[in-house]
């Protein structure tokens, strides 16, 4: 495994204190070390001009330093090696800007809660750092994270080149964990065929869909020999975010695993934006691998 530095971003928030737990977890059996890193907005709006505030600024700046340093004094006392940064601006800016001049192999992010506002952050800075990022992104959902384990793990493919690739890091990290690994293929059905303008559309027959989930089987099975994982499983669903979680809630998983990829070469395809709307509809931590690093791994760019 070539996850050496983890960058976690951190708001200095009490309630964040899950993804330091994880970080801990995955630094531990990977003998990696975490780059705390917090971005502070306040400092970047210009008021450090104004006189009157500056003294103010400064004193909130040495605040976030203490805060920042007291919880990597935290995590070495655990036995992980731990640099801070504090950075000023936008978060999602700065944040994939941290990626590349801290050298990073993953980035952890919280995740806050359920409902519309959970959707409203997920939809700005969340989504964002998975659509930008070029190294995986663990998303953890502080409101629900209990006891950090990795014991059951659960990856997603399509059955393209990129999801192999994902197959293969799933494998590698499980292997390290001394977790078991599922694999799941969801295609969607009713699938709707257009015909010419003015004529109704219509759906995949269910003769043609068993045709599909036999042959969806065979390659699942051949895919397994390769990524030595312990069970897989083909899930007919409207949708394939919900396909994805309802096996998941069944396997009773510990860690979702999405190659997220774009088109891939089968129709019914893990598209990003299913990356991004099962992020928001699950409780349960999920490991993003992005196209770019799949490849750049593919190709030997990450050692």
């Amino acid at each position: 495994m070539n996850l050496r530095n983890i960058l976690v971003a951190t708001d200095l928030d009490d309630s964040t204190e899950p993804i330091y737990r994880w970080a801990l977890h995955i630094a531990r059996v990977l003998n990696a070390e975490i780059t705390l890193v917090h971005v502070d907005q306040l400092g970047a709006t210009g008021f450090h001009d104004s006189s009157s505030l500056n003294t103010w600024l400064s004193h909130f700046h040495r605040i976030l330093t203490d805060r920042i340093e007291q919880l990597a004094t935290s995590i070495e006392e655990a036995g992980v090696p731990c640099r801070t940064v504090i950075r000023q601006g936008h978060p999602v800016e700065e944040l994939l800007d941290a990626i590349e001049t801290e050298d990073a192999d993953l980035l952890i992010i919280a995740k806050r809660g359920e409902g519309a506002l959970s959707r409203f952050i997920v939809g700005s800075t969340t989504r964002k750092l998975l659509r930008g990022a070029a190294i995986p992104i663990l998303v953890v959902d502080i409101g629900h994270a209990e006891d950090v384990k990795i014991e059951r793990i659960l990856t997603t493919t399509d059955l393209s080149r990129d999801s192999d690739l994902g197959l293969g890091f799933a494998r590698d990290l499980a292997v390290a964990f001394g977790a078991t690994l599922d694999a799941i293929h969801v295609f969607q059905w009713p699938l709707y065929i257009p015909h010419a303008p003015g004529h109704p559309t219509t759906t995949l027959p269910p003769t043609a869909v068993e045709e599909l989930r036999r042959y969806y089987e065979t390659e699942l099975d051949a895919s397994r020999a390769v990524a030595n994982e312990t069970g897989h499983s083909v899930v007919v669903d409207p949708d394939v975010a919900h396909g994805i979680l309802a096996y998941a809630h069944k396997r009773k998983s510990d860690l979702l695993i999405i190659p997220s990829h774009g088109k891939g070469t089968l129709k019914a395809t893990v598209l990003g934006s299913t990356s991004e709307r099962t992020v928001e509809a699950t409780t349960l931590p999920v490991l993003v691998l992005p196209r770019a690093w799949l490849e750049a791994t593919e190709d030997g760019a990450v050692s």
